[in-house]
């Protein structure tokens, strides 16, 4: 999904569920307002190499993007400015890797993160993780 404006979504605005299975949802330079949440993603297993990003929204329930996924294959995610991922019981197996970018958000839904596999997340004096 590119380009594209989502307003006044009761729900979500982009809504990416497969059960159990493995998504790599593109999704670049939308904007959203006025939905119960901006973006849902969720799935057995979330991969992508930046394909999340330049997103943007206001006055959402949750204003941001919703994960709730395992990380499967090297996952890159890129800072949204002002629109957090968003994760709830976020996990990264055994020979996976999650790489945050400089200035990329996190916020958790949950309380823990378990790490198996690798996370790579290093900021910098500017853009902070």
């Amino acid at each position: 999904m590119l380009n594209t404006h989502f307003e006044d979504h009761s729900s979500t605005g982009i809504d990416v569920y497969y059960n159990g299975g493995t998504v790599s949802p593109v999704l670049r330079d939308n904007t959203f307002t006025d939905n119960g949440t901006a973006i849902y993603i969720s799935a057995g297993y979330l991969t992508g190499n930046k394909t999340i990003t330049g997103n943007t929204g206001t006055n959402n329930g949750i204003n941001g993007i919703r994960i709730s996924a395992s990380i499967t294959g090297t996952t890159i995610l890129t800072p949204n400015p002002n629109f957090p991922f968003v994760v709830f019981n976020p996990s990264i197996p055994s020979g996976q890797t999650l790489t945050l970018e400089p200035g990329a958000v996190i916020k958790f839904l949950s309380t823990d993160l378990d790490v198996y596999g690798t996370l790579n997340a290093q900021g910098t004096s500017d853009k902070p993780i």
